[in-house]
């Protein structure tokens, strides 16, 4: 099953850096990922031994990291093309991969940089390349990859991948350079739609090459449901494919972060995913907080499923649900004659429903 990771550095930003990875299990979340927005490139130490022994204490796990990216605020998208900028950058990776490894963080994003006005691109791809190499040695070391990232023409002019077909020529370059095989591509779903590309052809024809997914919806880069774009299909194929890990929840949050979780973070991925929106799995969603829930999938224990819920919502004072998935008839009313269908007609509630 695919899970759900939640960007820290974009989400819950009501509360501090450090506060953040404490937030993030009360909404159901156990992996987190990090752009790097401290100031400095390599800070002082004790800066990062807080936020470590935040995650430590929190009991969540980083699942991914941005190397320096330079100042995303003023326009930059990357330091790893950057001629002038390679001290920086790897001593960033250095201090980047002590920081993580001791909490389990194995997918390192090396965001590509833009053009520069002046400088030959050529020169600009080389150095990346080389940096690249000297990013993927320490991340083989611990078994991690790094990634490289697309972003769309529309919103970053100046950054030379716009597709996943360019990410992928950055991979075999450094293949063909230092033999690293550990480089991998980000697809970050929110750039690909911007792009006007296909979601699920995107994801069939890279998904073994993909080291780690981000999603957000268009336009707007705000939580799924606020925009045009259906994940269900590209999300069921990457299910079905060999890519096993986190998917970044990396967006805007549209009122408050803890307000805009509420679409799946715990969603499964079963063939419902194929023809459809995400669907939420409320009864894992409720576990996480501890809160029992039960799923019905047949008509008959729908009575039998109400007087459990009501029974435990007594007994123990606790919110109790029950997720009622039933196929709606094939003749089911449709249009305006729909307001006068009652769904499930003969089993009647009692009065007093309690808290279910």
């Amino acid at each position: 099953m695919i899970k759900a990771d939640v960007n820290l550095s974009i989400l819950f930003d009501e509360f501090s850096l450090v506060e953040r990875p404490g937030v993030a299990p009360e909404h159901g979340f156990v992996a987190a990922e990090l752009w790097w927005r401290l100031p400095e490139s390599v800070p002082i130490h004790g800066k990062l031994r807080d936020l470590a022994e935040a995650f430590e204490n929190a009991g969540v796990r980083l699942v991914g990291l941005n190397f320096d990216a330079g100042d995303l605020a003023a326009g930059d998208r990357g330091l790893t093309s950057l001629p002038g900028q390679e001290k920086r950058l790897r001593e960033n990776v250095d201090v980047a991969m002590e920081f993580a490894e001791p909490l389990e963080c194995r997918a390192f994003n090396a965001v590509y940089g833009n053009r520069q006005e002046g400088t030959n691109p050529v020169i600009q791809d080389e150095l990346a390349i080389e940096n690249l190499c000297y990013a993927a040695e320490p991340a083989h070391r611990i078994n991690g990859v790094v990634l490289i990232e697309s972003q769309n023409s529309a919103d970053s002019c100046l950054y030379p991948l716009p597709r996943a077909a360019d990410e992928v020529d950055v991979v075999e370059r450094v293949e063909q350079a230092c033999g690293a095989s550990n480089v991998t591509l980000l697809a970050d779903r929110f750039h690909v739609h911007r792009m006007g590309d296909d979601l699920t052809d995107t994801v069939r024809t890279f998904a073994d090459r993909i080291g780690h997914v981000q999603i957000a919806d268009d336009p707007g880069r705000h939580q799924t449901g606020t925009g045009k774009i259906d994940f269900g299909p590209a999300l069921a194929v990457l299910s079905e494919s060999d890519c096993q890990g986190y998917i970044g929840l990396e967006y805007w949050p549209l009122g408050l972060s803890a307000q805009c979780f509420g679409w799946g973070c715990a969603w499964t991925l079963g063939p419902r995913a194929s023809v459809g929106r995400v669907r939420v799995d409320h009864v894992k969603l409720m576990d996480a907080f501890g809160y029992p829930g039960r799923r019905v999938t047949r008509r008959e224990e729908v009575r039998a499923a109400s007087t459990w819920a009501r029974a435990e919502a007594k007994g123990f004072q606790v919110p109790v649900l029950v997720e009622v998935m039933i196929d709606r008839e094939a003749n089911a009313a449709t249009g305006a004659s729909i307001d006068n269908t009652v769904e499930f007609d003969s089993v009647r509630a009692p009065a007093r429903a309690g808290n279910h």
